[in-house]
């Protein structure tokens, strides 16, 4: 047995067991999400026979660099020589620099640019933008199984559910709470659209957010009028009382969502929108009990 120094992170560390337990299964089918960027991530040391990028926009800017093509130049590697390559609906700058970093990299693989289908979805997932992410799953099933028929996979996403993705729970005293797990800006925006659509007037937002997240992109997506509450939540990354931008200091502070749930439930049965961090979203639903999206 080899020993190495190494010292692997934790999403490393479930990688590594997902693709044993994958390789001990007869015909399994391995659906992978990169964790952070593609060039670099582990995600990258298997090959693939179709790969997916998403909605681009800018996250991790520490790590992947300051502008979109710098992001889309780090994500792009995940491609294959001669193998699809699904793009999802992109804004107009994103789609930019997608093509930017593809004529850098001089990209030897087919490209299919997905747009929204033409028929919308009957989602259980709430959200406009989930309409294009149906489109994209689509695309790539009909790349990946060309036999299997629209009209199931429509059944099946009419009824697909993801906890913390604009999840609603309503409590026994009749109060909407939309707990989601964004944490930038584009997708805060996507939520809170969602909020404004489902849950009633007067409706309030729970904020917390990590250190590392583009907090100024963050706050230019909130809605005028909406009462704002910061929360911090269990790890060494969530933002403090103290690191909030000037626009924010004087939204009242809860130390974990627990505490701003019981304290609010006080003062009002109106309805709540938790987002900001998965970490965050998975804190609520615990303190709320609803731990799967068939709870809410």
């Amino acid at each position: 047995e080899a020993h190495h120094d190494l010292s692997l992170t934790y999403f490393e560390r479930t990688a590594a067991m997902a693709v044993i337990l994958a390789a001990s299964i007869p015909e399994c089918v391995l659906l992978w999400e990169v964790g952070l960027g593609g060039r670099l991530d582990c995600a990258n040391a298997l090959d693939c026979q179709l790969a997916v990028l998403t909605h681009l926009s800018h996250d991790h800017r520490d790590i992947l660099g300051p502008t979109l093509t710098a992001i889309a130049t780090e994500k792009l590697p995940i491609a294959r020589a001669g193998r699809p390559l699904l793009m999802a609906p992109q804004s107009a700058a994103a789609e930019a620099a997608w093509r930017n970093a593809m004529a850098q990299s001089a990209l030897a693989a087919p490209v299919q640019w997905i747009t929204r289908h033409p028929q919308p979805f009957d989602l259980a997932l709430a959200g406009a933008h989930q309409q294009d992410n149906a489109s994209t799953a689509l695309a790539a099933t009909a790349i990946l199984l060309p036999e299997f028929e629209e009209e199931v996979a429509r059944r099946g996403m009419a009824s697909a559910t993801l906890a913390a993705r604009c999840q609603l729970v309503t409590t026994i005293r009749d109060q909407r709470i939309l707990v989601d797990g964004a944490h930038n800006g584009p997708s805060i925006a996507a939520t809170l659209a969602v909020a404004q659509a489902t849950l009633r007037p007067g409706w309030q937002l729970i904020l917390g957010t990590a250190t590392d997240k583009e907090i100024d992109e963050i706050v230019a997506v909130l809605l005028p009028g909406v009462t704002v509450h910061r929360c911090g939540y269990d790890s060494a990354r969530a933002r403090g009382p103290a690191q909030w931008p000037e626009a924010l200091l004087s939204a009242r502070w809860h130390p974990n969502v627990a505490t701003a749930l019981r304290t609010l439930s006080t003062e009002s049965t109106g309805d709540l929108c938790i987002t900001g961090s998965f970490y965050l979203a998975g804190e609520a639903l615990i303190a709320l009990g609803a731990t799967t999206a068939q709870d809410g």
